[in-house]
């Protein structure tokens, strides 16, 4: 089975000579197009080949035939697809009753628990990028995911991670800057100095990226699983 990965966004190209495809949700471009941009670039360094970028509209599709049609029709080797869950999930349902035999990637914010339910077996074999594994054996994450379970009789998802790492950064900066401003705040974040997460310590860019490694894990038994 052809497969890509892009390195430096968690997945590692293996050019086979085939194309990537990069489907997205157009509604939704604050969050689309900033992973869109930076994938696509990702692609174009490793492979010298412009993916194709098809976009679909939210409020009009409740099915990617026209997608999917386009990806068998360029014998696309991988698929990353960037959209919500139940999106996702339907456009995983519809593509495993194709010929299709190459890698499907998502981002880590499509994988909430709506995810398993919209595309039931489907998911399984499908790989996730991300920059955390909360089931990671790591000291931090094990005492946020009991003190979470504890006050809620749930464990945490990633969105509780990624939200406490967030609320805490930002209490950081409004205790520290010494004129309170959209600017003032941006630039203290943004100042290269380095943070402490629930993954490893971090810096964060100009753009608000920040350098933590990205990670590989795959769908098996509905379950997420850490490949790399």
């Amino acid at each position: 089975m052809a497969r890509a990965t892009i390195k430096d966004k968690g997945i590692e190209i293996i050019d086979d000579g085939r194309p990537v495809v990069v489907i997205f949700e157009e509604n939704n471009m604050s969050f689309a197009k900033a992973i869109v941009e930076a994938y696509s670039s990702a692609i174009l360094k490793e492979t010298s080949e412009v993916p194709s970028i098809i976009g679909y509209d939210k409020t009009l599709i409740d099915e990617f035939s026209s997608q999917i049609d386009e990806i068998l029709a360029e014998n696309a080797c991988a698929v990353l697809f960037v959209g919500g869950a139940i999106d996702t999930g339907t456009f995983l349902q519809q593509i495993d009753k194709t010929a299709f035999d190459g890698q499907i990637y998502l981002t880590f914010w499509s994988s909430s628990s709506d995810l398993v339910g919209s595309a039931g077996t489907t998911i399984d074999g499908v790989t996730i990028t991300s920059v955390m594994d909360t089931k990671d054996d790591a000291e931090l994450i094990k005492s946020y995911y009991n003190e979470f379970e504890e006050a809620y009789n749930v464990g945490p998802s990633f969105s509780a991670f990624f939200t406490d790492e967030a609320v805490r950064l930002y209490i950081d900066a409004l205790s520290n800057v010494e004129v309170l401003s959209t600017k003032a705040i941006k630039n203290y974040l943004t100042d290269n100095k380095e943070v402490m997460g629930y993954s490893g310590n971090y810096t964060i860019n100009e753009h608000g990226d920040s350098d933590r490694e990205y990670i590989l894990m795959k769908y098996e038994a509905s379950k997420l699983v850490r490949v790399k």
